[in-house]
């Protein structure tokens, strides 16, 4: 089963993704559908699933943030039978001269967390090894940006 959702945010599921939707998670129905729907907001009309953020975005960039920020917080909930259609970026990662570097120290994360946006917050919280220091500041970061936040990991 997938699950996909057109650009107005209405989430459906089906066995492909029809041209012009996109592909949010695929598995197996008996984890994707309950999964989603836990995740997603519930329409005036019933069985109506939207995706959080995106009917309420001012244009196209917002809706698309709002979408990439469901989904990684879906990513988080992956498991055997359950797979999320996106590869979040480690918000480490940056260009210096040319070459890729990526941010290793406890302090040069801690430093760049201070700057994250929410989707910025959800990917480095998906990074591999995240040491448990710049962890509780991204947690502690997102808390802002959203208010109340507790973190999922």
């Amino acid at each position: 089963m997938i699950a996909y959702c057109w650009a107005s945010g209405l989430i459906q599921f089906g066995a492909r993704t029809p041209p012009g939707a996109i592909a949010i998670a695929r598995g197996s129905a008996r984890l994707v559908r309950p999964i989603v729907e836990t995740a997603a907001c519930h329409g005036y009309e019933a069985g109506v699933l939207l995706v959080p953020g995106v009917p309420e975005a001012a244009d196209q960039q917002q809706g698309g943030d709002a979408l990439e920020l469901f989904m990684l917080w879906l990513k988080q909930r992956e498991r055997k039978g359950f797979r999320v259609a996106i590869k979040p970026r480690n918000p480490f990662d940056y260009v210096m001269c040319g070459t890729p570097v990526s941010s290793l120290t406890v302090d040069d994360r801690c430093r760049a967390v201070a700057a994250f946006d929410k989707v910025a917050c959800m990917s480095a919280l998906l990074v591999p090894g995240l040491q448990t220091t710049v962890r509780t500041a991204v947690n502690r970061r997102m808390r802002k940006l959203v208010g109340g936040y507790e973190g999922a990991i």
